[in-house]
């Protein structure tokens, strides 16, 4: 099984369906935002700049739903290591759904 990467070193077509992923989250949050950016620097900057002018239940209902430690909201709030963090979790969901689903769904089936 391939090494689940970062968000930094993320491939075009993670990146698409990572993008489509947070936005699901967020909008489980009660965020609709539509994230612009196809670079992973940017989209990083991008949602740091979202979390900002975001009230904080609703940035901890992102992090609780996106399942990052809310412990990093300390009193010095670091808007990019919080969206880096979130966004190599999605990618860390989203890996392990293409991964682990496929490879489930051919042990299911050999095993008939």
């Amino acid at each position: 099984m391939d090494r689940i990467p970062a968000i930094r070193n993320c491939t075009a077509d993670y990146l698409e369906i990572v993008t489509q992923q947070m936005e699901k989250d967020l909008a489980l949050s009660g965020l609709t935002y539509s994230l612009s950016s196809n670079n992973p620097e940017n989209l990083i900057k991008e949602l740091a700049e979202l979390l900002k002018h975001t009230d904080m239940s609703t940035t901890k209902n992102i992090l609780y739903g996106v399942d990052v430690v809310t412990d990093i909201l300390g009193s010095e709030k670091n808007y990019d290591l919080i969206s880096e963090k979130l966004w190599n979790r999605v990618l860390q969901k989203v890996w392990f759904r293409l991964n682990c689903t496929a490879s489930s769904n051919t042990v299911k089936t050999e095993n008939k």
